[in-house]
């Protein structure tokens, strides 16, 4: 199923997540990049209250998410351990007390969801 809404068409879902019909739960980002980006955000949708993580990386030249066009070029995660394998796939050392934000947040709404 093609989860692709109009809604994405002009809008990035880092820097105008509701206009893409999501809430920005957290945003984990790579404190060690001077002129690059290593972004994940934890987003859920509005309308089916879905928990989703993406990734973006790059240099200063494109706009983090960009390429980001419906909710099939995000990863729907159900439970903290598929939150922790996306971010361990990812191979970039993200501050520790971060990510324990990140699964302390994802955790909450995945709860909530339960």
């Amino acid at each position: 199923m093609t989860l692709t809404r109009p809604e994405f068409e002009n809008n990035n879902p880092y820097y105008d997540p509701e206009k893409c019909g999501l809430k920005l739960l957290f945003t984990l980002e790579d404190p060690s990049q001077c002129y690059d980006f290593s972004t994940v955000i934890l987003v859920q949708d509005i309308e089916s209250s879905k928990v989703y993580v993406c990734h973006d990386s790059g240099c200063s030249c494109p706009s983090p998410f960009e390429n980001i066009h419906s909710l099939n070029d995000m990863t729907e995660v159900r439970s903290l351990k598929a939150v922790r394998d996306f971010v361990d796939s990812i191979g970039t050392r993200y501050s520790l007390k971060d990510v324990h934000a990140l699964e302390d947040v994802a955790d909450g709404v995945l709860i909530e969801r339960s």
